[in-house]
């Protein structure tokens, strides 16, 4: 009876003794407040996340692996990809690798936040039902497993514009250089800045302040004004801007520079005088 007692103390001893200690399993961070755009095509990588954990402590030689859930659905329109080797580990259980008890043992594992169906939504994001599991070279459990999670928060993109109001000064003018109707001269350019938090596609529509129902190609002149016979043009990267039309400014990441010209038409005769216009215009994206 005697030996039967000490053999069951010997075996629950080992089983003890076995455990690693687990870290870096419980969170996988994406960060906090992941500015998020809405207009990327599923499967877009939005950001790519490294991580190690480690087994340390350990008193018998073992096998690390690392269960991942085949959906990690973190919020509305987003997922996690993990992978480990370079290789996608979601839906199985991975092996990472031996450990021994001689030393502390690092595997590193890699996870990317993508864009999946559906609206993208703001909010906290979070997912769970990952595993770091340790079992010996028979695949009985070393000791308890380490529950993980992928955490993080999420914001939408937004744009704004911050050069809200621009002065452009032309030249002075002659006769000579307006020669005939519909001439064009002074040219002068300018930039509009439009600074996103995300990669956005960026929209603007030009307004003629002094005739808001204006949607042809030329500015009237406005209050001020004593000159006669000319207007001016509005130029966007090069072409001409028509009014009360949406223009795509294209994708904007960061901050933005919009090149823009304007210059001197003549619409009619002239006499010389004071030349005053306005524009304003509103910038959308999505």
């Amino acid at each position: 009876m005697r030996s039967i007692v000490l053999a069951a103390l010997i075996f629950f001893s080992h089983q003890a003794l076995a455990t690693c200690s687990i870290s870096g399993a419980g969170e996988f961070k994406l960060g906090k407040d992941i500015a998020l755009s809405s207009n990327v095509p599923v499967g877009t990588v939005l950001s790519s996340h490294r991580q190690v954990i480690t087994y340390g402590g350990c008193r018998a030689d073992g096998v690390a692996y690392l269960e991942v859930p085949q959906k990690l659905q973190v919020g509305s329109g987003l997922s996690v990809v993990f992978y480990y080797d370079e290789k996608p580990i979601n839906g199985t259980t991975a092996r990472l690798g031996f450990f021994n008890s001689r030393t502390a043992n690092h595997y590193f594992v890699s996870f990317d936040l993508v864009r999946s169906a559906g609206p993208v939504a703001a909010g906290d994001l979070h997912a769970g039902g990952i595993r770091a599991k340790q079992l010996d070279s028979d695949g009985v459990s070393l000791g308890p497993d380490q529950p993980g999670a992928v955490i993080g928060s999420a914001i939408l993109g937004t744009c704004v514009v911050t050069t809200p109001n621009i002065l452009v000064p032309l030249p002075a003018v002659t006769s000579s250089e307006l020669s005939s109707i519909g001439a064009t001269f002074g040219e002068v350019f300018f930039t509009m800045a439009v600074s996103c938090n995300s990669s956005s596609k960026v929209y603007a529509e030009f307004t003629d302040s002094n005739n808001v129902s204006n949607s042809g190609e030329s500015l009237e002149l406005g209050a001020g004004s004593t000159a006669k016979g000319i207007r001016f043009q509005m130029l966007l990267d090069g072409s001409l801007v028509r009014y009360k039309q949406r223009r795509g400014l294209g994708d904007i990441q960061s901050d933005g520079l919009i090149p823009m010209s304007v210059r001197y038409i003549r619409d009619g005769n002239l006499i010389p005088g004071r030349a005053v216009a306005q524009s304003t215009y509103i910038i959308s994206y999505d």
